[in-house]
């Protein structure tokens, strides 16, 4: 179980942020101007996924304070 003030969950929670900038800044310029990737692409798309994947588990597996603690 992962707590709100762990420090893991706090990087890996920037680290997720900085991801989602990524591919809101990246995706739609490539989706528009590019008509095919190359591997590196493909590399980068299934490294993002796969972080992307993670995190779900790892949200699954977080604890959350309500006003009970």
């Amino acid at each position: 179980m992962l707590y709100p003030e762990d420090t893991f969950k706090s990087n890996w929670d920037l680290i997720i942020s900085v991801v989602l900038i990524f591919t809101c800044l990246v995706f739609p310029f490539r989706i528009a101007f590019v008509e095919e990737d190359d591997n590196t692409w493909k590399l980068i798309n299934a490294f993002i996924d796969i972080l992307f994947l993670f995190d779900i588990l790892l949200t699954f597996n977080s604890a959350f304070y309500n006003e009970d603690y």
